[in-house]
């Protein structure tokens, strides 16, 4: 392909642990900057794609826990972002992007192309290394399109009948659901599905 493997873990750990991976997508390795972060662990197995269609390609085939962007530009961050949000094989992955001064407007629109977390200025281990470590240890997703039927009991509404939904993916921390009806961020619902199996 194009891209190289930089592996720290010790092989007595590769062999007994599934490896968490994490894919640098970008010109350098990160090392001098997010060197002290969790990311640079030995249990943690780094691959470097140096551009992004190269990285792109990369996160299709590696499937890594975490994605880091390091793109240059915000135009060409932000476009990789909302590519790899609409490619279902990883569409699921963690995401972060390393923006050396981004404005709060070009903040605000990664994470709302997908981002999980945007790296400005100098990284804190202290600051970020909580952040990344949940993102790393995302649960196993069921990626599987299931009826449900759902309540809002957060509102009075003036429809008291179950409304349809279709889970999209389904993990022990929530659920991505997809309505024909508005709903806004903290709202409280009662669910009633069945898993297939």
């Amino acid at each position: 392909m194009g891209w190289g493997v930089l592996l720290t873990a010790s092989n007595a750990a590769a062999h007994t642990l599934q490896p968490r991976r994490i894919l640098i997508v970008g010109p350098g390795d990160l090392g001098a900057e997010l060197g002290r972060t969790i990311l640079w662990r030995r249990e943690i197995e780094r691959v470097h794609a140096p551009d992004l269609e190269t990285g792109y390609e990369a996160a299709r085939s590696v499937q890594p826990s975490l994605l880091i962007v390091d793109a240059g530009g915000h135009e060409e961050a932000l476009g990789f972002v909302r590519r790899m949000r609409k490619d279902p094989v990883v569409r699921s992955t963690g995401i972060a992007v390393f923006a050396r001064s981004p404005t709060i407007r070009e903040e605000e629109a990664l994470r709302l192309a997908g981002a999980n977390v945007v790296l400005s200025g100098e990284v804190d281990p202290i600051l970020w290394d909580r952040r990344l470590e949940e993102i790393l240890n995302v649960p196993y997703r069921r990626d599987a399109r299931i009826p449900v039927r759902f309540k809002v009991w957060s509102r009075v509404e003036t429809t008291p009948d179950p409304m349809e939904a279709v889970a999209l993916n389904i993990s022990v921390h929530g659920m991505l659901m997809e309505t024909l009806l508005g709903l806004e961020v903290g709202m409280k619902l009662d669910l009633r599905f069945e898993l297939p199996e």
